[in-house]
């Protein structure tokens, strides 16, 4: 099961693991850790969030760096959007769109993130 992880790294740790890319195809606490996205710079480090995954089918190398605050977001499918009203080529091509992003999956996790705002103020500064 796909879910999000929020994880505060140091700038120390950061340059140890050559970077927050460097952070990808790496395990932490039982969780493969698929895709890595920068969120923003603090006193302490660098805040991140990332695209997990279960690590038993994927065996990455476990990550030989501490995370701190770290916190997990399991996403649950969205309600499908309503039908639109008016039948124009647009709005219909929208509505598709929409009925296709429900789920989470490895090409649009991103906008299942939290605002920036948000995960800040879950005890990072």
């Amino acid at each position: 099961m796909l879910k999000i992880m929020y994880a505060l790294i140091t700038y120390d740790d950061l340059v140890h693991s050559h970077g927050i890319s460097g952070l990808s195809k790496k395990s932490y606490d039982h969780h493969a850790i698929l895709k890595v996205h920068f969120v923003s710079e603090t006193d302490k480090g660098i805040v991140f969030s990332a695209l997990v995954d279960e690590n038993k089918s994927l065996h990455f190398k476990s990550l030989s760096r501490p995370l701190f605050n770290v916190s997990y977001r399991i996403i649950r499918s969205r309600k499908p959007p309503k039908r639109p009203v008016s039948t124009s080529l647009k709005s219909m091509k929208k509505y598709h769109r929409k009925l296709n992003n429900l789920t989470m999956t490895e090409k649009n996790w991103k906008q299942f993130l939290d605002p920036k705002d948000c995960i800040l103020s879950q005890c990072y500064y």
